[in-house]
């Protein structure tokens, strides 16, 4: 058996690509965005197709989203990842990612909840 003459002789051909580092929208985001506006549509009783159905469920989900990505954000800078690193993966500047998400992360740092 012969050495690997590379490292990427090495590594784990079976492991696909990381495409999270930064967000896009493709097939994928549209397919998931699609299944949940029809699931929660139905979930409360609308009509799948009807546009005020869908407005409202989009606002809903959007709301959610932003929730998660504040909690995301400060999760981040938990876990160690810098403002450099946060600001690529929103698709923003660093000034801007600060701005918006610097204080919540900071103070959820300074004041985490209590499991009681």
């Amino acid at each position: 058996m012969s050495a690997p003459t590379s490292d990427s002789d090495d590594c784990d051909h079976t492991r696909q690509p990381d495409y999270t580092a930064i967000p896009f929208g493709d097939l994928a985001s549209r397919t998931i965005l699609e299944v949940a506006v029809l699931d929660l549509t139905l979930y409360r009783g609308g009509q799948y197709g009807d546009p005020g159905a869908t407005i409202s469920v989009l606002v809903s989900l959007d709301a959610e989203a932003q929730a998660w990505l504040i909690e995301a954000v400060a999760d981040a800078r938990d876990f160690g990842y810098s403002w450099d690193r946060i600001a690529e993966r929103l698709g923003s500047t660093v000034s801007a990612a600060r701005h918006r998400y610097a204080a919540y992360a900071a103070g959820r740092r300074n004041h985490p909840l209590s499991a009681d």
